[in-house]
């Protein structure tokens, strides 16, 4: 079961971004009232973005992993590109 939602993790937060977002929207409309809708459709989609912006990071790890394993002396290199002196 772990393997499953670390292979899928993203796809998973980008699916609990949306339905915060879609929820957040039809709160604002139950509330029968224009501030409630925009006040709860903003906290939706504000929520819904820090899910995106999550997904948006653990990508970015991802393919750091990936070029790390697939080339171990690049660990060894500074943050210009560059082996260190020795």
């Amino acid at each position: 079961m772990i393997d499953i939602i670390k292979q899928n993790i993203v796809k998973i937060l980008h699916i609990v971004g949306v339905a915060t977002m879609v929820v957040g929207f039809f709160v604002g409309i139950f509330t029968y009232n224009f501030i409630g809708f925009i006040v709860s459709f903003a906290g939706g989609f504000a929520g819904g973005l820090v899910y995106f912006t999550l997904a948006k990071i653990v990508e970015n790890q991802e393919k750091i992993i990936d070029k790390l394993n697939g080339t171990p002396d690049l660990a060894a290199k500074d943050s210009s590109g560059r082996a260190p002196k020795e």
